[in-house]
């Protein structure tokens, strides 16, 4: 699995609506539901080769394009910290700060909560309560 590859799976890891997902070099695909898929691609914003941010594509799969967010890693983390990949000679690493587990977490909860705008709403379970039932 590549630095890239590693990384997005950290960023996605435990959120309910990615169904599935195949991983594609600086991108992961997932399913939200039976026809929308999403996108997330690790991209550059101003330095070639320095990947600050994210984009987020919501993709109908008989209708097209649903919505685009492009969000860079320091509007997301607290303080504004600056974080990016950088491509070198020996290959992709963090730059001169390594995001924290906290940073991680930040990140998942963006994706998390902007993917559940798009998720397929889940049924909540019934209760003896909500049918009239008593035990």
């Amino acid at each position: 699995m590549s630095f890239y590859e590693t990384e997005l799976k950290k960023m996605i890891k435990g959120i309910p609506f990615i169904q599935s997902h195949t991983l594609a070099g600086k991108s992961i695909l997932g399913k939200l539901d039976r026809d929308l898929r999403v996108k997330i691609s690790l991209v550059t914003t101003g330095i070639a080769e320095h990947y600050d941010a994210l984009k987020v594509h919501i993709i109908n799969r008989t209708e097209g394009e649903v919505d685009i967010q492009l969000v860079k890693f320091r509007d997301i983390l607290s303080n504004g910290k600056y974080i990016v990949i950088v491509e070198g000679r020996d290959g992709p690493t963090w730059g001169l700060n390594n995001p924290l587990q906290s940073d991680y977490i930040k990140i998942n909860q963006f994706l998390h909560n902007y993917l559940s705008y798009f998720a397929p709403e889940q049924e909540p379970e019934e209760t003896p309560e909500m049918t009239g039932q008593s035990m």
